[in-house]
């Protein structure tokens, strides 16, 4: 494949990517900036730059991380400050690309009160599977709290993390 093509693929899942950050946002899926998202292009993690919010984001802000040397390759911007939460889902899981990590006030308040997301529909069971995992507070930006994280997603594809948030992987969008 030539590098043009290779950029233009690139840029299309950027792109991609931008669209749903900007659904995240616009159905209240995180609060202010809170979040980030990536996808596995190669061996490179493309994240959303540290404090800029799902919509205000463009294929330039994303932030390429190789992920097996951990070291910026692209971007002009700080990546996420959770970027080895995303580097260590990925070398634990090399079947997945996408990344969506959010602060869902809604599924904040469920776990918060002790409730467990469990299956409602046979497609979250085909995804999730019967419950989602549910993570006790850790401090954000933390090697503990990637451990977790990384830890439980090696079996499912959804991570809840009490008084923070959610981690959801698939394959691709849809799935995850």
């Amino acid at each position: 494949m030539r590098k043009n093509q290779i950029d233009k693929n690139l840029e299309k899942t950027m792109v991609e990517l931008i669209r749903y950050g900007q659904m995240i946002s616009s159905h209240n899926l995180v609060v202010r900036p809170g979040g980030n998202i990536s996808f596995k292009y190669n061996n490179i993690c493309y994240i959303t730059p540290s404090e800029l919010g799902f919509n205000k984001i463009g294929p330039e802000d994303f932030v390429g991380v190789d992920i097996t040397r951990k070291k910026i390759v692209s971007g002009k911007r700080k990546p996420s400050s959770e970027i080895s939460i995303h580097i260590d889902i990925y070398q634990a899981r090399p079947d997945i690309s996408i990344i969506f990590y959010t602060h869902p006030p809604v599924t904040i308040g469920i776990i918060g009160a002790g409730a467990r997301i469990r299956a409602l529909f046979p497609d979250f069971i085909v995804y999730l599977g019967q419950e989602i995992p549910v993570i006790g507070y850790t401090t954000p930006c933390t090697q503990r709290l990637s451990d977790m994280i990384s830890g439980k997603l090696e079996e499912n594809n959804a991570v809840a993390m009490i008084k923070h948030g959610l981690t959801v992987v698939g394959k691709n969008f849809k799935e995850a």
